[in-house]
This record gives structure tokens, C-alpha cells and sequence, in this order.
């Protein structure tokens, strides 16, 4: 098992490439950034959240920002190793789409999304290969239908919670 740096930053750096590799390569959701994304124009989403539905050939709009969102003291350790939480929200948006001829529709798409985070986090509370770092069950904060500001995507975005306890090493 690794040694767990003692630096808080170079641990959320740890925890947060961890859940990028047990979030990618879901089918379908090729697009997972580590970080807020400003998109300026149609180009740029097609270039940052784009791909070729085989179904239709249109251009569907998929993407996850796993995004660190702050970190919670926890009541045990020690000021030398403290124990804490590292909070992120995965942001998930997904463009609509009716109907498609193969049967599906973006409704089909979100929801196996999310249940697929879900279910990852269920597979494994403990990320890369750390047992001093364990994920919480994700929680969905939101859930809504319309345009996004921030993406600007016009289909279903949702927000999901996950929190990954950092507890000390025994010495």
C-alpha cells in the first residue's frame, strides 16, 4: 500500500485524479474535466462536450466535472494528522434528445449516468489503492431540465455530492 503524503494539497490532487479514473470510461459520457469549464460559442461545446451519437449522427452534448467544492474538519486525529473530508460535486449535463431510432432518448441516458456513479462509488469505497482515503455514498443534490448557464447545454444536468474521509495513519 502507498504512503499517503502528509501535504492536504497534494492529497486532494490524489483523491481528485482518483475519482477521474474510477469515473471514466462510462459509455457514452466521453468528456470528464477536473475543473469548471467556460465555453465560449457552439465550436468550443462541440470541441470540449461533443460526439457523434451513432444512432442519429447529430451531435449529442455530454459531460462530468468532478469539482473539488471545500473540506470538513473531522472530530478525531491530531493537529499533526488531522482527519477530514474533501467535499467535490460531480456536475453531470446531458443534451436532450427525443425519441431516437434505436429506442433511446437522453431521459435513458442521464438516468443510467448517474446510477453508473452511483454504482462505482458502491464498488470500491477505497481510491488508489489508499485505505487512509474512502469515499461516502454520492448523494444527488439536484436534479433539473433546461438550459445550463454554465455549459450551456439544453437537456438534464444534474449535481451529485461525494465525500472522500481522510484519516490518519497510524504511526
Amino acid at each position: 500500500m502507498p504512503e499517503l503524503p502528509t501535504d492536504a494539497v497534494e492529497v486532494e490532487r490524489i483523491v481528485r485524479a482518483a475519482l477521474v479514473t474510477r469515473f471514466s470510461g462510462i459509455a457514452g459520457l466521453p468528456h470528464l474535466l477536473t475543473h469548471r469549464v467556460w465555453i465560449d460559442g457552439e465550436a468550443d461545446a462541440k470541441r470540449r462536450m461533443g460526439f457523434e451519437h451513432p444512432s442519429t449522427q447529430k451531435v449529442d452534448y455530454r459531460l462530468l466535472v468532478v469539482d473539488f467544492a471545500g473540506f470538513t474538519d473531522l472530530d478525531f486525529g491530531c493537529q499533526d494528522n488531522p482527519a477530514y473530508r474533501l467535499n467535490y460535486t460531480l456536475r453531470l449535463a446531458v443534451s436532450h434528445a427525443d425519441a431516437r431510432p434505436d429506442g433511446s432518448s437522453s431521459t435513458d441516458d442521464y438516468a443510467r449516468f448517474v446510477l453508473t456513479l452511483r454504482q462505482r462509488v458502491l464498488d470500491g469505497p477505497q481510491l488508489a489503492g489508499y485505505e487512509q482515503l474512502s469515499c461516502e455514498p454520492l448523494v444527488q443534490s439536484d436534479s433539473r431540465f433546461g438550459l445550463d448557464d454554465e455549459t450551456l447545454i439544453n437537456g438534464h444536468h444534474g449535481a451529485l455530492n461525494l465525500s472522500v474521509e481522510v484519516t490518519p495513519t497510524e504511526p
